[in-house]
């Protein structure tokens, strides 16, 4: 029996993470605050929705990592681990960026500095190790190797337009369709 690739455990990490994250806000709903952030800087009415917008923003990133991660594994051998380990890296750090933000989500109305430092130096940290690892795909010109599948452009555009979708109270956030 072979181990798992580190892609395999970082899609797990992953995963888990964004999920647990969703489902830890969610299942401490009611103990959250009569006012959640929109942003850092706006409020909004407590709802469901509002609670559980930014782990799902989450969820959609990891999917995105995912897809890029699915590229990763179609590129030429020789760059194939180059090219995983960049994906795992996004994918890393995308689950963890989940699991710090439901964290920060439940510890309102208090705001924690600490947490928001760890966060910013997850993802500069985690972005920087995937563009170190993606870089000799870059000078190689194999970057232009990573294809995606017609279904994978299509969940693409979907994960991508739930994003948008679900930011969409932060360019409207009077709209009706927020308010419980």
């Amino acid at each position: 029996m072979r181990a798992p690739s580190l892609l395999t455990l970082t899609r797990v990490l992953a995963w888990g993470a964004g999920y647990g994250a969703a489902f830890v806000v969610a299942y401490n709903y009611e103990a959250l605050p009569d006012e959640l952030p929109l942003s850092r800087w706006t409020v909004a009415q407590k709802s469901m929705f509002f609670a559980v917008r930014v782990p799902l923003i989450h969820i959609a990133l990891i999917g995105i990592c995912e897809l890029l991660a699915r590229g990763a594994s179609r590129v030429p051998q020789q760059h194939r681990e180059t090219a995983e380990r960049a994906a795992a890296a996004l994918l890393c750090t995308a689950g963890v960026e989940a699991w710090l933000v439901a964290k920060e989500i439940l510890r309102l109305p208090g705001a924690s500095p600490g947490l928001t430092l760890a966060q910013l130096t997850l993802v500069g940290v985690g972005l920087s190790v995937a563009g170190w690892y993606a870089r000799p795909l870059f000078d190689s010109g194999q970057a232009r190797t990573l294809r995606w599948t017609r279904v994978e452009q299509v969940l693409c555009a979907l994960l991508l337009a739930t994003i948008i979708a679900l930011n969409l109270p932060l360019v409207m956030p009077h709209a009706r369709l927020w308010r419980s």
